[in-house]
């Protein structure tokens, strides 16, 4: 791969120049949906573009198993928050401020506090034009800290994750993204440790029916974290924006494998400053 690096870097100098893609909307995202069930977005691919912007959003998602006599909701206020350093780098956290968990079994249960706060940093490794369209390579850190203290209730979670996000945009109205996730996480307390690795790929595309407005739709693929086949699904979102305020609505839903979510949402509204 590394070998491989400097002869994309090379043929992308040698391309004709292309349009950056992340200039088509100010507040609309490019790349992979951002909802899911995951604790804290670990696992979550990042977008391809580095902004600065506020952005606040209500997470929700939903186990329900009648024949088990099993139920499981959650859902919670969400600010994230993004830095871009420079075009091609940025810095960004995201803090569940409200979070509800509730089991409804035999013995249910039910909590309310703070939620998770995850961070890190993301940077473009290369951008060049293949065919005369833009494609654009982006890596990215992130870590999840223990903050969940009145719903984990003694085992506290740890995560790191190392992940790239791509996109090509292979026609105006027509964009290709896929992410790819490495992460693992374990929890200390009283409880069991329980490290576990798992890999997530989301492949996807955007289609651009107005300027302001993009359809996307993914496929979802986890592997390793819980089972060998954690989750096979799709996801579906609808994003909005202009110059300075944006919105999204973003439903994932799992087909096959050891994820038990009947489904997860996600509705956002973005603010980007001026200038």
């Amino acid at each position: 791969m590394r070998a491989l690096l400097p002869l994309l870097l090379a043929l992308g100098l040698a391309l004709p120049a292309a349009a950056d893609p992340c200039q088509r909307s100010a507040t609309v995202a490019l790349g992979p949906l951002q909802a899911g069930p995951a604790t804290g977005a670990l696992g979550t691919p990042r977008r391809a573009c580095a902004r600065t912007e506020l952005r606040l959003g209500l997470d929700a998602g939903a186990i329900i198993a009648t024949s088990e006599f099993y139920g499981y909701l959650h859902g919670g206020l969400v600010l994230e928050g993004s830095w871009a350093l420079r075009p091609e780098t940025e810095l960004f956290a995201r803090m569940e401020l409200v979070r509800y968990d509730s089991v409804i079994s035999s013995l249910s249960a039910s909590a309310l506090g703070p939620g998770y706060l995850s961070g890190g940093a993301s940077h473009r490794l290369l951008a060049l034009a293949i065919g005369g369209q833009p494609l654009l390579l982006n890596a990215y850190g992130r870590v999840l800290l223990p903050t969940a203290v009145l719903l984990d209730r003694g085992s506290w979670p740890l995560g790191l994750e190392a992940g790239a996000t791509g996109a090509w945009e292979l026609h105006p109205k027509l964009d290709l993204h896929a992410g790819l996730a490495l992460f693992g996480d374990g929890a200390f307390g009283s409880g069991p440790a329980r490290p576990r690795v798992g890999l997530r790929l989301v492949p996807g595309v955007s289609y651009w029916a107005l300027s302001w407005l993009a359809v996307v739709g993914e496929v979802d693929l986890g592997m390793g974290h819980a089972a060998a086949l954690d989750t096979l699904g799709l996801g579906l979102g609808l994003r909005v924006g202009g110059e300075r305020l944006g919105a999204a609505l973003e439903l994932r839903a799992p087909l096959a494998g050891r994820e038990r979510h009947d489904a997860a949402l996600l509705l956002t509204a973005t603010w980007r400053p001026a200038g």
